[in-house]
């Protein structure tokens, strides 16, 4: 498997958008989402060092699980085994001469939700769906997770917490958007309100090497759209640039 590099062509009017899913950078843009990211002139890091892909053709799977990891831990050819795999297991359940359409990934880099959640299974993690009665459980707080998936019209991307700041890590955006715990409360309930693909990770993920360094964490912060915030919040207190 050879990974795509053509980012998919615009979309030529408002109701096109609407009716066709989101599959590339010049499409999500389209859609009113994104900002010009491009994996191929910029680089997978932004404010204090955080790990962000930028978007590459249609692979925001392969990018989605990186930033949530924080790190390079899989590329196209990991997830394109996987969807091989999977293929191939389907096609025996099926028969072996059952017609799959585009499987479980497309020519265009774009793989779906079974290859996502097979990875990240393999790798330690799990990827639960997040519903309705769930986000209305008053007992239940978002913000006390550590991350999530969330896939709007074909586009994933994923919502990470580093220390008990929340950075939203859509690879379609040149740099990853600040959340406190208000925000992400805010932002994941209507996501499952709209009918977005919303899901939970949970696992025992590494420390980031923000998460061993506050003052990047603070730099992160700032950088990410909090220019007057001048502390990050830890697990147990908060930290300021200059302590």
């Amino acid at each position: 498997l050879k990974p795509p590099f053509q980012t998919c062509a615009r979309l030529g009017s408002d109701s096109a958008v609407a009716a066709m899913p989101i599959v590339g950078l010049s499409n999500y843009q389209a859609a009113g989402e994104g900002d010009g990211a491009s994996g191929e002139k910029q680089p997978p890091w932004g404010p204090g060092g955080i790990y962000h892909e930028k978007q590459i053709g249609a692979l925001c799977a392969v990018h989605c699980v990186n930033n949530m990891l924080q790190g390079p831990l899989f590329d196209y050819a990991d997830f394109g085994d996987v969807a091989a795999e999977l293929d191939r297991k389907e096609r025996a359940l099926l028969g072996g001469a059952a017609d799959l359409d585009y499987g479980n990934a497309r020519a265009d880099g774009f793989f779906n939700v079974q290859v996502i959640n097979t990875t990240l299974s393999r790798a330690g993690y799990s990827m639960e769906p997040m519903t309705g009665d769930q986000i209305k459980n008053t007992k239940y707080d978002i913000a006390k997770e550590t991350a999530f998936i969330l896939n709007k019209r074909e586009h994933w991307f994923s919502i990470r917490r580093l220390g008990r700041e929340w950075f939203d890590l859509n690879s379609c955006l040149k740099t990853p958007r600040h959340y406190n715990d208000s925000d992400v409360r805010f932002h994941i309930s209507d996501a499952v309100k709209e009918g977005y693909s919303v899901f939970v990770v949970r696992g025992d993920f590494p420390r980031s090497a923000l998460e061993e360094d506050h003052k990047k964490l603070v730099e992160a912060v700032q950088g990410c759209g909090r220019p007057d915030q001048g502390y990050s919040l830890f697990a147990g207190s908060g930290q300021t640039l200059s302590s």
